[in-house]
């Protein structure tokens, strides 16, 4: 919610509120790490690292609405790269084919 609010929560010049998203960033990460799940944690924490890097680019220097996004959804991306949804997947065919 705080990534994705935009100017609502934030403002996208440089200040103290701007490292809001980047603290959330930085808890994304940690959870990633305690989540490990060997190579797509990896891939994960390059993609919320790039993600993050340009966000915070956005925020710090440009102030471009889609470079800030571009970064939300690569961080985005990075926690559904790590996450694992076979568990309900198997739950959904199961209860389907039953």
């Amino acid at each position: 919610m705080v990534l994705c609010s935009g100017s609502s929560v934030f403002e996208y010049e440089p200040g103290p509120m701007s490292y809001l998203p980047l603290s959330v960033v930085t808890a994304v990460i940690v959870s990633l790490i305690w989540n490990f799940r060997g190579r797509r944690t990896w891939w994960s924490l390059v993609l919320v690292l790039t993600g993050g890097l340009i966000l915070a680019h956005a925020q710090r220097v440009t102030g471009s609405d889609s470079e800030y996004f571009t970064g939300v959804a690569l961080i985005f991306s990075g926690v559904f790269v790590n996450g694992s949804f076979l568990h309900f997947r198997r739950k959904a065919k199961k209860k389907l084919l039953a």
